[in-house]
């Protein structure tokens, strides 16, 4: 047995217009429906058994400013990313402990916020580029980091169109300098590119190089 309760119902040219809630107890069901189109959205039931519409999908394309930073890479199915900020961090030495190899955790070409966790966690660790980059809060964002060898090349790919995007929103361009990555080469030195040209190479950590942070959504 069904029961309906609602407020105004108007039939008119075989179409039912409900101004009110509608509560069906047992089985509902449609035999004719449009074809769904490109924007249709899932509906789901809820605990209470009640129907609300599931929030769309958003995706994400290279040069977006969102998240709190311009998209530089983006997944298969473009519905997460990673962002680089739009401000460089100075220049600072990767670390304070310029001798001393943290070894196979912080090596990763493609991990950097595994990179910036062993970084920090070294025995000695007082301050770096990855310190400035885990400090970070801008954009509503704290979970910042120096990218990793691999992220940072791919920060370089696609320079051209972070620039733009930075720029168009109260940022900064890429300096012609060296960058750091948090990948590390060898106990004297970390892993470094030229945002001018690619050319990649391994540095001092003492060295002074410009920063820039990113982080995953």
């Amino acid at each position: 047995m069904k029961k309906a309760t609602l407020l105004t119902v108007l039939m008119t040219m075989g179409t039912l217009l409900l101004a009110q809630n509608v509560e069906i107890v047992g089985k509902a069901k449609i035999t004719v429906m449009d074809p769904a189109t490109t924007s249709a959205q899932q509906v789901a039931r809820e605990a209470d058994g009640t129907l609300s519409l599931m929030s769309s999908t958003t995706t994400y394309a290279i040069g977006d400013f969102v998240q709190g930073g311009v998209v530089f890479w983006v997944s298969a199915n473009a519905e997460h990313g990673k962002v680089v900020s739009i401000y460089d961090i100075g220049a600072i030495s990767w670390s304070n402990i310029t001798d001393t190899a943290i070894g196979v955790s912080a090596m990763s070409d493609i991990n950097g916020a595994g990179n910036t966790v062993a970084i920090i966690m070294q025995s000695g660790h007082t301050s770096s580029a990855t310190r400035h980059c885990a400090d970070l809060a801008y954009g509503g964002y704290d979970d910042w980091y120096l990218p990793s060898k691999n992220e940072l090349n791919d920060v370089y790919l696609n320079k051209a169109t972070i620039n733009t995007t930075a720029t168009a929103n109260g940022g900064e361009v890429f300096a012609n300098a060296f960058y750091w990555s948090s990948t590390e080469f060898d106990s004297d030195s970390a892993w470094v590119q030229r945002l001018s040209n690619g050319l990649q190479g391994n540095v001092s950590k003492a060295s002074n190089l410009r920063v820039r942070a990113v982080r995953a959504f």
